[in-house]
C-alpha cells in the first residue's frame, strides 16, 4: 500500500520518520487502540482488553467475537518483528481457548 503526504497542495510520497519511543508514538498507539473497532472493516463485538506480560513488557490485546461467534484477538503494536508476531500468535491461541463462561467474566 502506498502512503502519501500532502505538501503545499501537492501529493508526494510519504517519508519514513522513526517515532519509536516518543510521546507522539505513544499517543498515536493509544488513539488507534481506542478506535480500533471503528478502523477495522469487520463486524466485531468487543469483549475486553486483556493485559499480558511479553518480553518483560505488558501487551494489550482486545478480545472480541466475530459474527460467527469465534473469539478474535486484536493487537495494536508499535513495531511488528518476528518475536512480537510469535508472541501475538501465542496470545491469540490462548484467547481462543477461553470458555464462554470465561468470556462472560
Amino acid at each position: 500500500m502506498a502512503v502519501f503526504a500532502l505538501e503545499d497542495g501537492h501529493r508526494i510520497p510519504a517519508r519514513f520518520i522513526d517515532l519509536a519511543g516518543t510521546q507522539l508514538a505513544e499517543k498515536s498507539i493509544a488513539a488507534i487502540r481506542e478506535r480500533v473497532i471503528d478502523i477495522l472493516d469487520v463486524s466485531l463485538f468487543p469483549i475486553a482488553w486483556q493485559s499480558e506480560m511479553s518480553a518483560g513488557e505488558a501487551r494489550e490485546s482486545l478480545i472480541a467475537l466475530d459474527p460467527s461467534g469465534q473469539i478474535t484477538t486484536i493487537e495494536v503494536l508499535e513495531l511488528l518483528n518476528n518475536e512480537e508476531l510469535l508472541s501475538a500468535l501465542a496470545r491469540a491461541g490462548r484467547h481462543g481457548e477461553i470458555s464462554r463462561q470465561g468470556l462472560a467474566r
